[in-house]
């Protein structure tokens, strides 16, 4: 995964210039998260104040996954009721189970594979767990314009890079949202979709005119049935 720590001193800044959208995708996470049980993994949670405020309305036992130096050295001392994993997600290896785990603000466009990301985040969601992110769509032509969108729909790519920032050397990936939905099933999750313009965080109808926001459950095992006799 990417290392954020470039980003040092204009985090606060990138995340306040997409506060409306953030907003509307924390307003549907904390709807589907109240109800999904107590232990929560953030993925990716930069300088750890988003999910600090998610979980004011959640009140969960919550693990973040970060990293990066936007984690501030004092966190855990300011925090000491939270673990902090500070590692990238594809390198932990350890017997923790979760209810619900997040991936918000495109943390799933810098991963190394998105099929192993989510047989990852599989092997620790507990049975009718919760998997919640949000992802850049490389068809929004609002954002991109039609000229970039025409070129990418007519191309037979899954997926497309950009480098992202210019302050951090990697590049991001974008899915069409039907390749995302694929790999959840290949999974073994099932998932909807809902549309949110990027820039004012209205829902929309579409990967066209917004970002996707993804709910995934991992499905309850069907209970043996018992023979008669």
């Amino acid at each position: 995964m990417s290392d954020y720590s470039a980003l040092n001193g204009v985090f606060a800044e990138l995340a306040e210039s997409r506060r409306n959208y953030n907003a509307a995708v924390d307003k549907q996470f904390i709807r589907l998260a109240k109800s999904a049980g107590r232990r929560w993994l953030d993925i990716g949670a930069g300088d750890g104040k988003r999910a600090l405020a998610l979980n004011r309305a959640l009140s969960k036992d919550l693990t973040l996954v970060e990293p990066s130096s936007l984690l501030e050295n004092s966190f855990e001392l300011k925090h000491p009721e939270l673990r902090v994993i500070r590692a990238s997600f594809d390198e932990i290896d350890a017997p923790l189970t979760f209810d619900v785990v997040s991936a918000l603000w495109n943390v799933v466009g810098h991963v190394d594979s998105l099929e192993e990301f989510l047989r990852h985040v599989w092997a620790i969601l507990d049975e009718g767990g919760l998997l919640f992110f949000d992802v850049n769509s490389p068809l929004n032509w609002k954002r991109f314009g039609a000229k970039a969108v025409a070129k990418n729909l007519l191309s037979q790519k899954e997926s497309f890079s950009f480098a992202w920032n210019p302050t951090v050397p990697s590049t991001v990936n974008f899915y069409r949202i039907s390749f995302i939905r694929a790999q959840l099933n290949k999974v073994g999750f099932s998932s909807s979709v809902t549309y949110f313009d990027y820039e004012n965080g209205n829902q929309v109808r579409s990967a066209f005119q917004g970002s996707a926001v993804i709910a995934a459950r991992k499905p309850l095992s069907k209970p043996v049935s018992k023979g008669l006799g």
